[in-house]
Parts: C-alpha cells; structure tokens; sequence
C-alpha cells in the first residue's frame, strides 16, 4: 500500500507538471494551436482531478478492489473473482457475523500458509467478541442457537470432505477433525494436539475474546482460516467485501 500510494501521487503529479507546461511554458504561434493547447489544458484537469478523487478519496475510503487467488471462498467467491471492499464500513459500523472481510492473516496463519492467498485474505467472519461459538459435526452454534450456513461447503469433487468439531476454550481455538469411520480425532491448536484431550473435551465452549474475530473460509473442507490458527485481530480488517464485479457471471453482492 505504501509503494501504490507513491505510484498513484506521481501519476497525479506528472499530469499537474504536464498541465503547468502547456499553460506557462509553451507559447503557440498560431490560433489553431492555442485551441489545442487549451484542450489538452482541459484534459489535464479533468484527468488530474479525476484520478485525485479516484486514487486519494474513493480508494482509501469507499471502495478497494481485491483479486480471489484461492478456493477457500468457493462456491460463494471461486478463484478469479474480483470483489470491491469498503474500509471505511470496517471502521465506522460494528462488525457482524456473516460478513466476509478483507484482512491482513495473523502471523500464525502466514506460518502455516503454502504461500498462494496473497498479501491479504478474504473469509467469513463467524463470531465477534462476546458470541459464544461452538461447531458440533460441521453445524454452527452460536449463542446456544443453531445457525444455518447456506454459504458453506463440507465437501467438493477432488478433495476430501471434513467433519470436525470446534470450541472455545480459554480464550484459545481448538478443533478436531472425524475420520472416514465418524470416529473424532484428537483436539488442536494450531494444528498441534493438545496434552490435556480430556479437559477440552468436557469443557464448555466460551466467547470470542475482546477486540478479536473468529474467520472460516466457506470452503470448508479447503481453507486455511481460524480454525486452524485461531482468531484474528480487529485492528488487522481492510475492509468489508460487499460486491463482486469480475467475471460477468459473479457479479453481484456478498451476502451473510
């Protein structure tokens, strides 16, 4: 961001020089060339002021275009997408669960990461601080209450599907996963199995913890999201995801 920021000011900078020197330094003979030279003045502004807004008001502010480098969005955002993200709804309007989010991953899911989701990541977010959030068997508890995913996927032809369970516990991430017999695995963190499987089994999921998120990607059975490296930071949200615009056929809005 900081590299585009001096691109899109030279940019901008080049036209206002290019606009100085067909107004002051260039001195036309000719009534024919004075008109030129006044279009091209006119085109100049136009342009400068133009790409001004575009570059420093709408990019920053309004809306932000992102490229879909993954599957771990499918069916909802496959690979290819081009989606438009609004940082300032991020700042100004609390957060709610259901929204897809443009965020920058936390350290863990970077180490983890085979390196193909880009500089920053696009997932669901699932639970916001003070939600109670349990998985049982792939469904979605939140707050004590069933929630239906309509937007999520447990399984897709070429990759295996997954069945896991998911809780809070200590303000930390644990998930297992069921193997092709329905047995469950073993609980853990970061892909790590915990020492203690018996204590993680009895306890009660607990809340999001204060100023985090918890994010799935709505490819379940694919994606690399919080429950493998756990929660995420508010601070670290771009922007929220609200409309596809590439290719044709998903061109639409993000829904919950």
């Amino acid at each position: 961001m900081f590299s585009s920021f001096w691109f899109h000011l030279a940019v901008v900078s080049s036209l206002l020089l290019l606009r100085y020197i067909l107004a002051v330094r260039l001195r036309p003979s000719s009534a024919e060339m004075r008109v030129r030279i006044q279009s091209a003045r006119e085109t100049c502004d136009s342009l400068s002021l133009t790409l001004f807004v575009v570059f420093f008001l709408i990019q920053p502010f309004v809306a932000q275009a992102y490229y879909i480098p993954s599957d771990s969005m499918e069916n909802t955002l496959p690979i290819g997408t081009r989606i438009l993200a609004s940082p300032l709804a991020a700042k100004v309007l609390p957060i709610e669960a259901g929204e897809a989010l443009v965020f920058y991953p936390p350290a863990k899911a970077r180490e983890l990461s085979s390196g193909n989701e880009g500089d920053v990541w696009i997932k669901r977010c699932i639970g916001t601080p003070g939600q109670v959030i349990e998985f049982k068997k792939n469904v979605l508890w939140r707050d004590g209450k069933v929630v239906p995913e309509p937007y999520a996927i447990w399984s897709s032809p070429g990759i295996p599907s997954v069945t896991y369970d998911l809780k809070i516990v200590g303000g930390a991430v644990y998930s297992r996963e069921y193997d092709a017999l329905g047995q469950a695995g073993l609980w853990t963190q970061a892909r790590v199995a915990v020492s203690d499987q018996t204590a993680i089994s009895r306890a009660t999921s607990g809340p999001v913890p204060s100023g985090k998120l918890l994010m799935l990607g709505d490819h379940r059975n694919d994606s690399l999201d919080g429950h493998f490296w756990g929660f995420l930071n508010q601070e670290a949200v771009v922007g929220r995801a609200f409309v596809s615009f590439w290719p044709p056929r998903q061109i639409g809005t993000i829904g919950r």
